[in-house]
């Protein structure tokens, strides 16, 4: 998965700004690094 699609209109329908109007930036770094980490992972 592309963490770009978090501001895509499926998810800032419910967060116009993006995952940073529901997350703290420590959970955001953790959320990208878990994408990051899984998109790798499945195509390895």
């Amino acid at each position: 998965m592309d963490s770009g699609l978090l501001y895509e209109p499926l998810f800032t329908d419910i967060a116009p700004t993006g995952p940073e109007q529901v997350f703290d930036e420590l959970r955001i770094g953790k959320l990208f690094s878990t994408i990051k980490d899984l998109s790798e992972s499945a195509t390895a």
